[in-house]
């Protein structure tokens, strides 16, 4: 399993006209420097296993241990298929999110341009929601989901999870303490598409209780941003 260590060693081989003193200011800023490396034999967990179900038993250990990141991808699930949903190249994000975003888009402006949308505040009393009120209706839900966005990173993905629980840790981990324990592993950067789907559906569900118009056409769009975050 490749390091960030050795992936750079191996480009610095492949370069050309580096002088010895350029190479070595680099590594002294390259941000693997901040990373420990693993000992196989004397890690709180085994590397060599799926990481997945062991994290829960390092109870008080969990936080200190998922707060010093290591130069070396991790490993969740020994299933094949489970490992592979947890993963995703940065590009799959706006190649399936985008599309979504344009649909809804679409589909609001015109549901609007139709002039029977209206805000009902009481029973005899309604607004009527032109088609020129889009672009702050979706500007309101952009920062409505970025809020409620930054509200689950900091309160929920920051958390310190209880030391007696085992489900909280592994949850946690999962959620984001990966992303803490292995910030260079380029295949988790960013929040897998077919797992986002539910937090899409979630959201959607909930803004259409509350006013289907000015939410709905926001959380896919706020929600490709969404890294483990």
């Amino acid at each position: 399993m490749e390091t960030l260590r050795e992936r750079r060693k191996a480009s610095e081989h492949t370069a050309e006209d580096t002088s010895d003193k350029n190479v070595k200011n680099k590594d002294d800023n390259a941000p693997f420097n901040h990373c420990s490396s693993v000992d196989l034999d004397k890690d709180l967990v085994d590397w060599r296993k799926p990481l997945a179900w062991q994290v829960g038993y390092l109870g008080e250990k969990y936080d200190a241990w998922v707060h010093q990141p290591v130069d070396r991808p991790i490993r969740l699930f020994g299933n094949p298929f489970l490992e592979a949903s947890t993963k995703t190249s940065w590009y799959w994000v706006p190649v399936v999110w985008l599309p979504i975003v344009f649909y809804y888009s679409w589909h609001c402006y015109t549901t609007l341009a139709k002039g029977t949308t209206r805000i009902v505040l009481t029973s005899d009393f309604s607004i009527l929601i032109h088609e020129y009120i889009f672009p702050i209706l979706f500007l309101l839900g952009w920062f409505l989901w970025s809020f409620i966005e930054y509200c689950i990173h900091r309160f929920v993905f920051h958390m310190k999870p209880p030391a007696h629980n085992y489900y909280l840790i592994t949850i946690h981990f999962l959620l984001h303490g990966q992303h803490h324990k292995s910030p260079f592993d380029g295949s988790r950067l960013v929040f897998p598409p077919g797992l986002a789907s539910f937090v899409v559906e979630l959201s959607m569900q909930s803004s259409a209780t509350l006013s289907q118009i000015s939410l709905d056409i926001c959380v896919c769009w706020r929600t490709m941003w969404l890294c483990h975050i």
